[in-house]
């Protein structure tokens, strides 16, 4: 093959691998409103399309044949005034409502129906409106929008970065709800662990053995303290020496080693190892 023939082909392989193919088809009806003055709402149609294509999901044009039919309505609404730390000036903050609703096929009940809610925390220090959007990208129905779509619709291998939310404790209850509410089945020992570990069946992952340290360390370093203390133990049980720098890193964490609960289980999961 002459070299720019060559280079040409590995730039396309290079485009593909970056653009997964389709495997399903969906229409995407955007509404959006702001309250701001002369300002334009968040983007949702672009956030959305791109997190789509990643699924393997392709937006059409309506009336073009598709798998399912996807509406957004999002709505920015002015929030509570927060005080400025340059003065005494008031800064009124946005709320963003935002409805997902996903038919399928002929079936007029909503195969996804979903009401999100985002506003800024309790204290921002940048600016109110990109702390409120980031909030709403950061929710985990739309964090995974395009994930949970792409199940609904069957794309293959398309509950994978599900899978691996399972360890993140901020979108552990909702993904782990979701997918069992789709059929989804552990495919093979290690999804299977991912499951429990979201279902904190700690003694059931200490069973398992050595394929449970990887993950259980993964969920351990975002995990809230009530979890953290039965994760430490199930990885004492399982005496695996590949836990011992994230249990020391852990345990440095611990301000009271004497009397905390979850030090007097890190000593005696390191002691076990």
């Amino acid at each position: 093959m002459p070299p720019i023939a060559l280079a040409l082909w590995i730039l396309a392989a290079a485009s593909t691998q970056d653009k997964p193919a389709p495997e399903k088809r969906v229409t995407l009806e955007v509404k959006a409103s702001t309250w701001r003055e002369r300002k334009t709402p968040f983007d949702v149609a672009e956030d959305f399309t791109a997190k789509l294509r990643r699924a393997k999901v392709q937006v059409v044009p309506q009336g073009e044949k598709a798998d399912g039919r996807l509406s957004v309505r999002l709505e920015e609404t002015s929030g509570k005034s927060y005080k400025s730390t340059t003065g005494d000036e008031e800064v009124v903050a946005t709320d963003i409502e935002c409805r997902l609703e996903l038919l399928i096929g002929d079936n007029p009940k909503p195969a996804l129906a979903w009401t999100v809610e985002a506003r800024p925390g309790s204290f921002v220090q940048g600016d109110l409106y990109a702390d409120a959007v980031s909030q709403f990208k950061g929710h985990p129905e739309i964090e995974y929008a395009g994930a949970h779509v792409a199940v609904l619709l069957g794309v293959k291998d398309a509950a994978a970065p599900l899978v691996a939310a399972l360890l993140d404790a901020r979108v552990q209850e909702h993904t782990v709800e979701f997918l069992d509410q789709a059929g989804y089945a552990p495919a093979g020992a290690l999804e299977k662990i991912h499951f429990m570990i979201a279902r904190h069946q700690f003694d059931e992952c200490a069973k398992a053995g050595a394929e449970a340290v990887a993950p259980l360390l993964a969920f351990l370093q975002g995990a809230q303290d009530f979890a953290k203390e039965e994760t430490v133990r199930a990885l004492g049980r399982i005496g695996d020496p590949r836990a011992v720098p994230v249990l020391l890193s852990t345990l440095s964490g611990v301000h009271d080693t004497i009397e905390d609960v979850l030090a007097k289980a890190l000593f005696d999961a390191l002691a076990a190892i």
